[in-house]
């Protein structure tokens, strides 16, 4: 018998009791209980759709909004376990959190390990999702190669890396993006970037290799002369960072 579902305490208890299969007839249940006034029952909530998703991740996709709501809760419980679930849903349908891409990679600098490693596996699972990512997911990433923050960089890089080493296809119309991003002031986000590429160049040899539009122009200097100077660098990435350098004789 259902308990009183007036009670928000009393509710969560009762979902979360409820196998995966129960679970999924009862989605709509979950969003009030994610935006409830204690964060208890909000954790007990997120925590239940991350079980959820783990077993049925299709089923959980529409509780991908109030999920991506949570990821800035008050209580770091919450918004760890906000992050995880949408992970979950990520392993099924990388597309259900692609609006959550940009409030994730905020996360990424969350005063808390749990809700930064929260975070970064949600990331990570939409790199490694069986049915990969779609053009727009892909574009959606990329652009956080431009973000400020060297934290969100980092992170994104080693998603790309990811996509390369699970997806490559998803990544060949968009090698100038990624050869754009190689030389990055940060050295982890170059590694990365470099990761993906020796991937692509594994498998798109001759699109690697003569690609016109490796830009490296109006990057940091000091890693364009280490790009220069990489011999495990493609080749045309190399002779690019000389061109942009040649200029100003800094090689």
């Amino acid at each position: 018998m259902s308990t009183d579902r007036a009670n928000p305490e009393a509710r969560v208890e009762e979902l979360a009791a409820l196998s995966p299969a129960e679970q999924r007839a009862r989605t709509e249940e979950f969003p009030p209980l994610l935006g409830a006034e204690r964060p208890e029952v909000r954790r007990r909530a997120a925590a239940a759709v991350a079980e959820l998703a783990a077993v049925h991740p299709g089923a959980a996709t529409g509780l991908a909004d109030p999920l991506t709501g949570r990821l800035d809760d008050d209580a770091p419980a919450v918004a760890e376990h906000a992050a995880r679930a949408l992970g979950e849903i990520a392993r099924g349908s990388p597309a259900a959190i692609l609006g959550a891409t940009g409030p994730l990679c905020d996360t990424l600098d969350h005063p808390e390990p749990g809700v930064r490693a929260g975070a970064a596996y949600a990331l990570g699972a939409m790199a490694t999702a069986p049915d990969g990512l779609d053009d727009e997911a892909v574009g959606t990433l990329l652009g956080q190669l431009q973000a400020e923050n060297p934290a969100v960089r980092r992170q994104m890089a080693f998603v790309l890396a990811g996509v390369a080493a699970e997806s490559p296809a998803a990544l060949r119309p968009r090698l100038r993006a990624v050869a754009g991003g190689i030389a990055d002031s940060d050295p982890t986000v170059r590694r990365n970037l470099m990761s993906a590429l020796k991937q692509l160049d594994a498998v798109f040899p001759d699109v690697v290799g003569t690609d016109p539009d490796a830009d490296t122009t109006g990057v940091d200097t000091g890693a364009l002369r280490g790009l220069a100077t990489d011999d495990t660098a493609p080749a045309v990435l190399r002779q690019a960072a000389r061109d942009a350098l040649a200029p100003s004789s800094e090689l």
